[in-house]
């Protein structure tokens, strides 16, 4: 049996299998690195079209901040400093519905108030009377 076993031809087999498990390695590494790549770039265009879209509310509800407390509300976000910028632009123009909004609510709470003044409880019906039956 020590006779037939050939040490070039095992190298020779060793070095074919190493060939092989590294070439298949390098794939297997290769399509990992593409999968990452394509969901890093799936991930990033998410947070951006979620940032614009935060943006986008923050803009749309800067009207509803009263104009003297816009600045105020600005300097509490938490956004790059070109955004608060763009924000700053924004508030001088933005127009102001915080009044209607307010009277709107107190409006609300008057008619609630209102309401409830004029509702007065209704009387209790009388409880029903048992009859004995009659006979025909």
């Amino acid at each position: 049996m020590v006779g037939s076993f050939d040490p070039t031809k095992y190298a020779d087999q060793v070095k074919v299998y190493q060939e092989l498990v590294e070439k298949n390695a390098a794939a297997a590494l290769e399509d990992a690195r593409r999968v990452l790549q394509r969901e890093s770039e799936k991930t990033q265009e998410q947070t951006q079209q979620e940032y614009e879209n935060a943006l986008r509310a923050g803009f749309q509800l800067l009207a509803y901040i009263p104009p003297d407390r816009r600045e105020q509300a600005i300097g509490f976000m938490h956004v790059p400093k070109e955004a608060k910028e763009a924000f700053l632009k924004v508030a001088d123009r933005a127009p102001d519905f915080s009044v209607d909004f307010r009277t709107a609510y107190k409006n609300i709470l008057e008619i609630a108030a209102n309401i409830a003044a004029s509702r007065t409880r209704p009387p209790s019906p009388p409880p029903p009377t048992l009859r004995p039956p009659t006979s025909p």
